[in-house]
This record gives structure tokens, C-alpha cells and sequence, in this order.
């Protein structure tokens, strides 16, 4: 590679590394970044290999649903916060574009898998720090859910996601000694249960518990398999007794008539009811489901001011069912591919992502959209870059 073409290429990768470090820290910093990545991207020129390389479907997956999303302004009435809603989406259509459209060698998924879980354990250490700062001037606990994400302004929902990607990047880094990984996963663990993010939780035991009793299958080690099943069993008991925010929330689940987000979902499904085909438009879903909450009553998600907490719905409302099972599609196709290539990081993203999307709305913020646009096309780059066939990737 010549001088000039080095040169051209360090804002593209130092970008990169700096949206995954800061990610999970300063948000700001990760949308300036993704502009840089963008822009750099584009001067880099070699525009017939990137069309070559963006010609397969799957790589115009994403771009589409941020157009479909584009497409509902022409029929929205609160044009500002449809530009918004739009915005918020870029993510959608530029990560595909970069990553996808990059040479192979060019992409460096170990040093930006390595920048993010950097950025989570910075996450992790200064939201502790912080809450320890709290506590000791105050006297106020600030080590569990919304107040421990508060030092980011990190929901505990994403924030858990975020980490739960980590802890299986770690987990499947061959680079690594035992120690080191026993020393970085449980700190990951121990701030995921302070969080007592419920969905999250009960996802990564599940799928935690679920990949390991694959690899037992595979290795004829099902005793262990069943005494590591025990001892999760009772690592998760246990802070759900010591931990009273994480008990409570547990507890909650229980109790249906306090989980009002049977109410988004009642109020979200009754949107598209009344508009099926195209929905309410990218700019009007906010106001119509409060519009909604206050004709049958739903006084707690009005007050919080809730969305559908459900992006599925969420979609299906706001630019119509089709576009809700297209969206179902972008999540479907690369799991097939991911499935059939035996990518697990690809699969555990991938599965993580969509199970929460049953009770998130996730591509409505930009760290939803941020994260889900960029691993899923830098996952989905890391397959077709092992394609050798002009129709995958253009390269003779």
C-alpha cells in the first residue's frame, strides 16, 4: 500500500476505533465519529469495487429500511420530529455502505471488538466510581439500574447489551489467559446483575446456558455442563437475594397489572389496527400513541412519556406492517448466513438484538442504532469477506 493511500485510509480506521471505544461512553463523540468514518470513506474513491462489493442483496438491507423510513415523511404531519426520527436512523444506511463497500483488508474486527469492550470496561469502572463518589459525599446509592447508568445517561437496557456483547467477545478472544478472562467477565457480570436490566438478564443466562450445553454436546462433556449449569443457577440466586433492586424487579414480573408494558403494546397494536399498510407516518407515532394512552386511560405510560417498547410494533405502526416484516427480514437473513457460517459472535449479536426488540424499542435512539448498524455490518463483512465469487464481493 503506497504513502498516499495510507494516508487516506488512517481517518477511516482511527474513526472506527474511536466510535467503538466511545460508544458505550460519550455518544456524541460516536456520532462525530461515524461523520468522519463516512466522509473519509467517501474520498477514499474506488467506486466500481464498492459497487461491485455492495451488489448483493443482504448489503442493501438496511439502507432500504432507513429509506422506507424516509418514504413515511411524504404522508407525516409533525415534519421536525419526523426529521428527527430520520436522523436517528442514518446509522441504518451508513454503516452498510462503509463497512460492506470497504476492501476485506481493509476492516480490522479484532482491534474494534477490542475498542469496544475497552470502551464498556471504562463504562463500567467509571459508572462504579462514580456511584462510589456519590455514596461517600451524600450518603445516596446510586449501584443499581437507572441511577448507575445515570453517570453516561445510559439506559440500563443498552447499556446491559452492550456488556453482554462484551463478555462473549472476551469469552472467544484466543489472546487471552484464563485469568484474564475470568478477571474481565466477572466484572462485566457483577455490574450486569447491579443494573437488573430483567429482559437482559434472563437473555444472556438463557443463551449463555443454551451455548454451552451446545459445546458439551459437541465435546462429550455433558457432567460439566450440568455442574457449570448448577453454579450459574446459583451465582444468579444469589445477587437476587443480596440485591434488592434486582429482586424487585424480578418480582414485578410476577405481578402483570404492574408491567404497563402490556399498556404500550395494547395502545402501539391499536395504531395498526387503524392504520395497517402504511402507518401513522415517521413523525406521528409519538403523538398518536399518546393519544392513544389517553383515550383508554393508560395514565403511568403517559406520564412517562413511553414508546412502544416494542420495536416490531413500533415499526409496524409507524411505517406500516409490511415495513415491520421487512424489518423482521434484516434480522433474519443474517442470522441464516450467520447460522450456516458458524459465526457466534454474529449469532450471539444477532439473537441479543432481536429478542429485545421485543420489549425495547431499540432503533428508536441513536446507541440502538448506532450499535445494531454498525456490528451487524462489520459481523456481516467478516462472512462475505471469506466469499472468493465476483457475485459476493467483486474480487477475481
Amino acid at each position: 500500500m503506497s504513502a498516499v493511500a495510507k494516508l487516506r485510509l488512517a481517518p477511516f480506521e482511527t474513526g472506527v476505533w474511536l466510535f467503538c471505544f466511545s460508544l458505550p461512553l460519550w455518544p456524541r463523540l460516536a456520532a462525530w465519529m461515524v461523520a468522519l468514518v463516512f466522509v473519509s470513506w467517501l474520498f477514499q474513491g474506488d467506486w466500481r469495487n464498492k459497487g461491485r462489493r455492495l451488489a448483493h442483496p443482504v448489503a442493501l438491507l438496511l439502507p432500504t429500511l432507513f429509506f422506507l423510513y424516509l418514504l413515511g415523511m411524504a404522508f407525516t404531519e409533525n415534519r421536525l420530529i419526523g426529521w428527527q426520527n430520520v436522523g436517528t436512523k442514518l446509522s441504518l444506511l451508513i454503516f452498510p455502505l462503509v463497512l460492506l463497500g470497504t476492501a476485506p483488508e481493509k476492516l480490522r474486527l479484532r482491534q474494534w471488538l477490542h475498542a469496544f469492550v475497552a470502551g464498556c470496561l471504562v463504562a463500567v469502572i467509571y459508572s462504579l466510581c462514580s456511584a462510589l463518589w456519590v455514596y461517600f459525599s451524600t450518603g445516596e446509592l446510586y449501584f443499581s439500574y437507572t441511577r448507575l447508568g445515570s453517570f453516561l445517561s445510559l439506559h440500563p437496557t443498552y447499556f446491559s447489551l452492550y456488556i453482554s456483547l462484551s463478555i462473549f467477545v472476551v469469552a472467544l478472544e484466543k489472546n487471552l489467559a484464563t485469568w484474564q478472562k475470568v478477571v474481565l467477565a466477572g466484572t462485566f457480570l457483577l455490574f450486569f446483575f447491579l443494573l437488573s436490566a430483567r429482559m437482559q438478564l434472563l437473555l444472556f443466562g438463557i443463551l449463555a446456558l443454551g451455548a454451552l450445553w451446545i459445546w458439551a454436546s459437541r465435546h462429550d462433556a455433558l457432567k460439566a455442563a450440568a455442574l457449570a449449569t448448577a453454579g450459574s443457577l446459583a451465582l444468579f440466586l444469589i445477587p437476587l437475594l443480596l440485591l434488592p433492586t434486582t429482586r424487585h424487579r424480578f418480582q414485578r414480573l410476577l405481578h402483570p397489572t404492574d408491567n404497563v408494558r402490556m399498556q404500550t403494546w395494547g395502545a402501539a397494536g391499536s395504531l395498526i389496527a387503524q392504520h395497517p399498510l402504511l402507518g401513522v407516518g415517521t413523525g406521528d407515532f409519538t403523538e398518536k400513541l399518546y393519544e392513544t394512552y389517553r383515550s383508554k386511560a393508560y395514565l403511568t405510560p403517559l406520564k412517562d412519556k413511553l414508546n412502544a417498547h416494542n420495536q416490531y410494533l413500533q415499526t409496524a405502526a409507524t411505517i406500516g406492517s409490511p415495513a415491520a416484516f421487512f424489518w423482521i427480514l434484516c434480522l433474519a437473513w443474517p442470522f441464516a448466513w450467520a447460522w450456516k457460517e458458524k459465526k457466534s459472535r454474529f449469532l450471539w449479536f444477532l439473537v441479543l438484538f432481536a429478542l429485545s426488540n421485543l420489549t425495547e424499542s431499540m432503533l428508536e435512539t441513536q446507541r440502538g442504532t448506532m450499535f445494531y448498524g454498525f456490528f451487524n455490518s462489520l459481523f456481516l463483512a467478516e462472512i462475505l469477506k471469506d466469499k472468493t465469487t465476483g457475485f459476493f464481493f467483486g474480487i477475481d
